[in-house]
């Protein structure tokens, strides 16, 4: 009923498979239920970093072989980064033609080849463009650059994205040699960067989510906007009009457009609920159709199109009401004008809804929907007035949701506020305008015949 499937067996108990639709990669007598980190692909084949500088390839087949880096001592010994040469060879910080920049203090991270046997190789200080037998062209140290590269992409043949734990760098690598820090990203870690051919980059930051650029403009995409963190660990754009997040929380997928200059998006999340074999996802990668995950728990993967973006409803009832400090019970609700002091509770409990449940509240026709975390809403000094009480809740990943309720309530008026105290005032004074009118009337009445009178005589 909610996707999952249920096994029994004969010795081992009673098993939950949250959703047979996302797998978790082994081959027999081959086990990757460690922490895995770095993932990447060409055309023909997958790669990812295994512990122990192993890496794993993985065809169209889904077949796989495992190859051993060097244990010699001399450089890094566990697959930090995968990059591809420019004949689609991969690449990475294990190649142990780079060793000889340890003599150097520098520690090889990220290794790009920017042309044929030219490379640009980012470190633990800094990054170098240099060619394969030893030459050197430029180090950022000349420029005081030494920071710890996280991220190298190229936008354009020359100029490179560079990220870093402490911001974003443009370096122009035509010459002559430029570094340029981008604002929008200052003092924030960068974790991952991808461009598209369209115009589109991303950016995977600890702070501000994911970040695209579009006509020089950069727009955050956060939690406030539906993420599952702001803290993403990668990014991989499906198409022009999709990016996933990465982060230690699950992924996001994130539908987006640009129109008008701005930004619009529906997220959908998931999570080890919906069958990730880890809520700590490191890698994110698409190959021939399918979405890879790195995780620290293995590598699964799944069709996107297989993950049908179901909502259920969730019950949700009205709790306890207290008026200025009284409980009062919910289908007696007309109160005096003094009793305008309202608490009024709601309760949507879902155990499945693990990211925590929210309401969104309004008075209708007074005031907008507003997101709360809280099950209650307080009201004070509340005027006179019928007043409809809308409620509705979801959890914060969208999958639950439930319908709008209403509780209605009326604060009578004083009486003097009363339209028929109104009506009454308003009837007595015509009563002593017409008793004033008539009180002068007879008196001049008088007044005329006591003067007839006295004329006769």
């Amino acid at each position: 009923h909610q996707g999952n499937q249920w096994i029994t067996t004969l010795d081992k108990g009673i098993f939950m498979v949250p959703n047979p639709k996302v797998r978790i990669y082994g081959q027999p007598n081959q086990s990757f239920s460690g922490k895995l980190s770095c993932i990447n692909s060409n055309s023909k084949d997958l790669f990812v970093g295994l512990p122990e500088g192993r890496l794993l390839k993985i065809d169209k087949q889904l077949n796989s072989t495992v190859s051993f880096g060097p244990k010699n001592g001399k450089g890094p010994t566990a697959t930090g980064s995968i990059t591809f040469k420019l004949n689609g060879e991969p690449q990475s910080n294990l190649d142990t033609s780079f060793w000889w920049l340890k003599d150097l203090d520098f520690f090889h991270t990220r290794i790009l080849e920017v042309k044929d046997q030219n490379f640009l190789i980012g470190s633990t200080n800094g990054f170098a463009l240099l060619t394969r037998n030893k030459g050197i062209l430029f180090s950022s140290r000349r420029l005081a650059f030494s920071k710890r590269v996280t991220e190298i992409c190229n936008l354009s043949p020359d100029l490179f994205l560079i990220g870093t734990f402490s911001g974003l760098y443009y370096f122009n690598s035509k010459g002559p040699y430029e570094i340029k820090e981008e604002e929008h990203f200052k003092n924030i870690r960068i974790t991952g960067a991808k461009v598209r051919n369209t115009g589109i980059f991303g950016v995977a930051t600890r702070g501000k989510g994911i970040v695209l650029h579009f006509k020089n403009k950069f727009y955050d995409i956060t939690e406030d906007q539906g993420i599952i963190s702001n803290l993403a660990e990668d990014l991989y754009f499906e198409n022009d009009s999709v990016v996933w997040e990465a982060s230690f929380k699950g992924i996001s997928k994130i539908y987006f457009r640009f129109a008008g200059g701005l930004l619009y998006t529906r997220i959908k999340n998931y999570t080890r609920e919906d069958g990730l074999c880890s809520n700590q996802v490191n890698g994110i990668m698409g190959f021939d159709s399918l979405i890879w995950l790195t995780t620290n728990e293995g590598l699964c993967y799944f069709n996107p199109d297989d993950l049908v973006e179901e909502t259920a409803l969730l019950p949700l009832y009205f709790g306890n009401v207290s008026v200025n400090g009284s409980k009062r019970p919910v289908d007696s609700l007309i109160l005096n004008h003094d009793e305008n002091n309202i608490s009024i509770e709601f309760n949507a409990l879902y155990y499945k809804a693990i990211q925590g449940i929210r309401y969104k509240v309004r008075l209708k026709g007074k005031d907008p929907w507003k997101y709360i975390d809280l099950n209650y809403i307080q009201y004070f000094s509340l005027p006179p007035g019928e007043y409809q009480l809308e409620v509705a809740a979801d959890d914060k990943d969208g999958k639950y949701k439930s319908e709008v309720h209403t509780l209605k309530f009326i604060i009578k008026p004083r009486f003097v506020d009363t339209a028929l105290f109104k009506a009454l005032l308003g009837i007595s004074i015509l009563l002593i305008a017409a008793l004033i009118v008539s009180s002068i009337f007879s008196y001049q009445k008088l007044k005329s015949t006591n003067i007839i009178k006295l004329l006769q005589a």
